[in-house]
């Protein structure tokens, strides 16, 4: 049995500088009809994470995270990887301070798989 700590909070769409739109595909299967936003709000998974180890795609010492549309609640999911150090420096403040806020920049590389 293994215990994993992690810190679930939503996106402030306002703050956001970009928005994430996902491909529908229509019923009869004839590709990508239209684009749109999921209805719900956005929210984040912070989880400590190891770094890449460097290979013929990615450099060394990249945090990795993932990026899903959650159908039965119409919302998009971030997992965001990050040090170990990092995630219980934020929980500590947390325990603080249970109102604290934080501004997480990120960026990624998106690819679609099938």
């Amino acid at each position: 049995m293994e215990t994993t700590r992690f810190i679930r909070a939503l996106v402030d769409e306002e703050k956001c500088r970009d928005f994430i739109f996902c491909a529908v595909e229509d019923a009869e299967n004839n590709g990508i009809t239209r684009l749109e936003r999921p209805s719900n709000d956005t929210q984040v998974n912070l989880r400590a994470g190891k770094p890449t180890e460097g290979n013929d795609v990615f450099p060394s010492g990249l945090y990795g995270g993932r990026c899903f549309r959650s159908p039965p609640e119409d919302r998009l999911w971030f997992e965001v990887e990050v040090p170990e150090s990092q995630l219980n420096e934020i929980l500590e403040s947390l325990g603080r301070d249970s109102k604290l806020q934080i501004e997480v920049a990120s960026s990624f590389f998106h690819s679609v798989m099938k």
